[in-house]
Formats: structure tokens, C-alpha cells, sequence
């Protein structure tokens, strides 16, 4: 155990080829449930490498739910069902043959802005601190290397910016895809794989209508509540999946009648819950049950993990070929930028494409040209590098001004490590409802996690939902003073 070779890396950090290698194990059998692991120091001294190196292993494995601590006892293998493991450490991708030269193509259901909520004026006065948008202040984009971009393609590109692409969209642009998902997400997938859309929202319609009438579609609860209502408002029949502290649980599942499953087993929205190995692999023991079951994961915001690495994707794990994958630029270059897109399993792409070939991509061809550029330069990648490290500054800033609050004995704060949005529950004795109310009177916008579950819950949840990505620094502050303010006149 634990003689493993490090020396070569393949240009990856240390860490994550010891994570990738105890992981491989584990999934195997070779390391079987209740085993303890080395401690960090034994396990730095068995590899010849640095305590800070295990540590990292040792915390993403426990993120992925691969491994559990024990208080003063150390860490241990998690009870994992054994099964074929798709995916390697690092894929071997199969060559992409070219293009051939003729080739042609979330916002939630919220209150409006005026009256938050039930009838409670945001006073006019008053700085509107915002933690329900979650949008990325434009600022942080890199407009002049937009525009650069945007010139270059317009002088080369020429009269092909006039013609027509394929149905799934430009080759250069589901090029462009393939290659980020593959460095940063570990999944393999040819450009004929990818289907580009205009947004999750389109794409969501679209796989409905790929997917027969019968399908019943299963969503979280709590949950993004947009997904729902799009399927029900094409005709879908839905039923809400109740959560536990590891993701959708398979027992409501199995019993649904759920044939398509909607999850973001990554990093969920609200409750920031990650689905660890275990639950994973139930999910996917659900999904080979029946041919006629698929599983769309929903992976809006992995690029914003903020310690360690991104969660493997579920697809990368799938071994039937009934896992789709979606994901959008609305977070990594901006909301105006209305492009999304699926990985199609292998079996789905040929029925699609005998489906729906003869329709037009609904992407303007100028942007993907533009976006396809962006991303093959490494701008995209070096953007969402800065983003990444604005946004946990930003996160940092909050955290310690709630830590530092007159009010900091009534604060708990949870699912900080993942996505642009935290948990933050209060001990108060005010309803969630009038919560809200006193928030906006304080010129705070903010939602409870109540809000997001399908039947409100019989409790009070006392637990606010913080997308903190569109603050300043100053307005952190003064979030944490509002509050105090509020807890202070009980």
C-alpha cells in the first residue's frame, strides 16, 4: 500500500497524481472499506514527498467522499460499491479527426425588483446589497482582450461570419469545448459530442424534445426552481426528489418513477451540497437498471471550486452511455453571453443528429467564432484563474467581517469551499418570511433557503442563502453591520 511513483507527474501538480493514484485504488479494490490510511506525516515519509502534498490528497479525496475522517484517529477508507471505473487518472484521448473543410451551425423564478418580499419596499436611499443575482461584476472581464479578439476574427473569419454553421454548432468552438473539458474536467469527448445552444435554459428544452413524452423528469428539492418550470411548461411531467446530506437520496428516487434525472452532483444550488463517491455510484447502479434511464448533470459552477480540485464529473464515471452533460459561460465570461452546451453520450449524438440535423445552431455564428478564439488562447482559462481568486478574496472578506460581527455568537456558516454562494444560518426568532422583510428594509435583497424547496417547508429554515459573487468588498462590511442591526432589535 502506498508504493506509489511519483516521479513522473505528466506536468500535473504532485498531489493530484497521489490523489488520482489512491483514488484508483480504492475504486478497485485494493483498498478496501475501513482501511486506515498512513497519517499525513507517514504517508509523506513512505512517498518521499511533503506533508503539504499528502494533505492536498488527502483533502480532495475527502470532498469526493472517497475517504472519512475520524477525530484523533485519521482517515479512512469510505464503503464504495466495487465497479468498472470508466475513466483513468488522465484519460487517454483519442485522436480528432479534422473537420471536414465544407462543414457549415440561470436566473431564478424571483420577485421583481421593486417590492422584496410581500410587499416590502428596499428603501430608495439605501445601497441595494444583492445576494440573490450572483452575477460577477463586468469589471473583472477582460474587455480589451474581447475586443482584440473580435477584430481578429472579423479580419480573417471574412464572409464565413455570413454562412450558416451546423446544427450543434461552429467545429472550432465545440473544438475549443472538447479541449477544456478535457484538461480541466477529465472528460473525453469528440467536437461531434458537443451540441452548443443559446443557454441552459434552450438546452433544456431541446433534450426535452429529444426525450420521449413518457419520461418523467427528476429534480432536486430544493432546488434551481427554473428547471422545473421549464419542464413543466414543455409538457414534462416532474416530480421533486427530496436531499439528504450527500445529494438525491435513491430510495425516493427509485420510488419516483424518475426515468431522467436532473442533479448538479458537483456543487448543488442551495444547499452547496457535494454527492460523495458512494451516492455516485447508487446513482449510476439506478441509472443501469433500466435502458430507458438517463441522467442529465447539471455542472453550472465547477470552475469556482475554491479549495482543491474540481469534482470528477459523473459522466467521466458513467459506463452505460446514458449520462449528459451540460454547462454555460453565463458565470465564466458573462450573463449577456447566452451559450451553453451538452456532451452527448456516443448512443445519443447518431439519433440526434437523424432528429434534429436539419435545424440551425440558434447561437450567432460572430460570437462562437469570437468564444472559440477566447477559449483557444487561454484567455477564458486565465480569466476564470483571476475570477477564482477574486471571488475567494471576496468570500474571505465576508466570512471575516460575520466572524468579527457584534452578532458573530448567532452565525453558522456552512458549503463555503464550493461555488460562488454560501449557507449562513441565524439564530433568530424571526420567521423566515419576516427575515427577508427586515433584510430589505435594511436594503439587503436575499432569499432563505426555504424559498428554494418546491412546497415550502412546515419549519422555519433561519437560513440564508448568500451568492456573494457581485459584492464589493465595502458592501461585505456593511452586509455584516445591516445584519447585526436587524438581530439587534429583537
Amino acid at each position: 500500500m502506498f508504493l506509489y511513483d511519483l516521479e513522473q507527474a505528466d506536468g500535473h501538480a504532485l498531489y493530484e497524481k497521489l490523489t488520482g493514484c489512491i483514488r484508483r485504488d480504492i475504486l478497485s479494490g485494493r483498498l478496501v472499506a475501513g482501511t486506515r490510511l498512513p497519517s499525513k506525516r507517514q504517508a509523506a515519509t513512505m512517498l518521499g514527498v511533503s506533508v503539504v502534498t499528502v494533505m492536498g490528497a488527502y483533502e480532495q479525496l475527502l470532498a469526493e467522499g472517497y475517504i472519512l475522517p475520524v477525530q484523533r484517529k485519521g482517515y479512512y477508507v469510505a464503503k464504495l460499491e466495487q465497479r468498472p471505473f470508466a475513466g483513468q487518472d488522465k484519460p487517454v484521448r483519442p485522436p480528432v479527426p479534422p473537420a471536414p473543410e465544407s462543414e457549415e451551425s440561470r436566473a431564478n423564478a424571483l420577485p421583481s425588483a421593486g417590492a422584496w418580499p410581500d410587499g416590502t419596499d428596499i428603501p430608495s436611499d439605501r445601497e441595494v446589497i444583492d445576494l440573490v443575482q450572483n452575477n460577477v461584476p463586468p469589471d473583472l472581464f477582460p474587455l480589451s482582450v474581447w475586443n482584440r479578439l473580435s477584430r481578429r476574427v472579423y479580419a480573417e473569419a471574412g464572409q464565413a461570419l455570413l454562412r450558416r454553421v451546423p446544427y450543434n454548432g461552429l467545429p472550432a468552438l465545440r473544438q475549443a469545448i472538447a479541449d477544456s473539458l478535457y484538461e480541466s474536467r477529465g472528460i473525453v469527448a469528440t467536437p461531434d459530442q458537443i451540441l452548443v445552444s443559446a443557454g441552459n435554459e434552450m438546452l433544456y428544452s431541446t433534450l426535452l424534445s429529444f426525450f420521449s413524452r413518457e419520461q418523467i423528469f427528476g429534480v432536486e428539492d430544493p432546488g434551481y426552481r427554473l428547471i422545473a418550470r421549464l419542464y413543466r411548461e414543455n409538457g414534462a411531467s416532474v416530480r421533486y426528489l427530496p436531499l439528504d446530506s450527500q445529494g438525491v437520496m435513491p430510495q425516493a428516487l427509485e420510488s419516483s418513477g424518475t426515468t431522467v434525472l436532473h442533479i448538479s452532483p458537483a456543487h448543488h444550488f442551495p444547499t452547496g451540497i457535494v454527492t460523495p463517491a458512494g451516492r455516485r455510484q447508487e446513482l449510476l447502479a439506478w441509472l443501469e437498471a433500466s435502458p430507458g434511464r438517463y441522467i442529465i448533470e447539471d455542472d453550472y459552477d465547477s470552475e469556482f471550486r475554491m479549495s482543491g480540485r474540481p469534482i470528477p464529473s459523473l459522466q467521466r464515471l458513467d459506463t452505460t452511455g446514458r449520462v449528459v452533460y451540460i454547462n454555460t459561460f453565463t458565470k465564466t465570461v458573462a450573463p449577456s453571453l447566452r451559450i451553453g452546451y451538452a456532451v452527448l453520450p456516443p448512443t445519443l449524438c447518431q439519433s440526434y443528429r437523424e432528429r434534429f440535423g436539419w435545424l440551425s445552431c440558434p447561437v450567432a455564428v460572430p460570437e462562437q467564432y469570437i468564444l472559440a478564439a477566447f477559449m483557444a488562447d487561454g484567455s477564458l482559462s486565465r480569466h476564470i484563474n483571476r475570477m477564482r481568486t477574486r471571488c475567494r478574496a471576496l468570500r474571505d472578506s465576508l466570512l471575516a467581517a460575520l466572524d468579527s460581527a457584534r452578532q458573530a455568537g448567532r452565525y453558522t456558516v456552512s458549503m463555503a469551499d464550493g461555488g460562488l454562494h454560501f449557507l449562513l444560518k441565524v439564530d433568530t426568532g424571526l420567521s423566515d418570511a419576516d427575515l427577508c422583510r427586515a433584510a430589505a428594509r435594511e436594503g439587503i435583497r436575499v432569499l432563505t433557503l426555504g424559498h428554494y424547496f418546491a412546497v415550502p417547508p412546515a419549519e422555519d429554515t433561519h437560513t440564508l442563502v448568500i451568492n456573494y459573487a457581485g459584492l464589493s468588498e465595502k458592501q461585505a462590511a456593511e452586509f455584516a453591520e445591516r445584519l447585526d442591526k436587524i438581530l439587534g432589535r429583537e
